[in-house]
């Protein structure tokens, strides 16, 4: 049960944690200085690819350290928040009314991104499903909850009626909206900060994506440790309890 919990479940999560390295990595470091529409359109494309990843993986939920769980999902709300904030004009989340730029940047957008609500639906369904396990204090797909409502309105001229329950083939989606509109925003004390979340998270967990298993990367001495010739001179035991 022990092996099964340290390969599957941590294996998976290192999987997505690599996707996040990615982000940082390829978008956020490399344009820190100038992160401009292009770049948010980008960065939105890897944030679909993370979304797919998420929901291929159904293990990572499992791992035995409920701390990290914790910081690893208010990571994963900041990524998704400071990608949307810095692509969507400012109105998809407040309660200022749309003016034609923000119009022509959302049309610019649906055009360059079709899979958009796709994303943010899949994403919102995840959120729930994820949420929904132990004490998890974050509020992020109340935020994804505002963006796929207005989108609708705007985009698709569509409004989302909660308190209509739809077709049994929207049901799942429906729930999680319902889901994501009864927490509050402000209910907990989040930055929606990638960069800031990410520094903390890799802090509190070093040798993210599975980095720290990298054989290449250990010292020799290290690597001496665990060579053939202090297997065959010592005690099985005292060499196992050293992996």
């Amino acid at each position: 049960m022990y092996i099964h919990n340290d390969f599957a479940c941590y294996g998976e999560l290192e999987v997505i944690e690599n996707c996040i390295i990615d982000i940082d990595k390829g978008i956020f470091l490399k344009h820190k200085k100038q992160m401009n529409f292009s770049n948010y359109i980008f960065a939105f494309r890897r944030l679909e690819a993370l979304t797919t990843v998420l929901n291929c993986s159904q293990q990572f939920v499992g791992i035995d350290d409920g701390e990290r769980f914790g910081e690893f999902i208010r990571l994963i709300g900041a990524c998704y928040i400071t990608i949307l904030r810095g692509l969507l004009p400012k109105a998809m989340f407040n309660d200022e009314e749309f003016n034609d730029d923000d119009l022509k940047k959302l049309n610019k957008i649906s055009q360059q991104l079709p899979n958009f609500k796709q994303v943010i639906k899949q994403a919102l369904i995840l959120g729930r499903d994820i949420l929904s396990i132990g004490d998890i204090r974050s509020a992020y797909v109340n935020i994804l909850h505002a963006i796929y409502c207005k989108w609708s309105m705007v985009i698709d001229k569509i409004r989302v009626d909660l308190k209509e329950k739809p077709h049994k083939k929207d049901e799942t989606l429906w729930e999680a909206l319902k889901y994501a509109a009864e927490i509050k925003k402000t209910a907990y004390r989040e930055s929606y900060n990638f960069m800031k979340e990410f520094d903390l998270y890799s802090k509190n967990n070093p040798g993210l994506g599975g980095h720290s298993h990298d054989l290449r990367k250990w010292p020799k001495a290290k690597k001496a440790l665990y060579a053939f010739d202090n297997i065959e001179d010592e005690n099985d035991d005292s060499f196992w309890f050293r992996l």
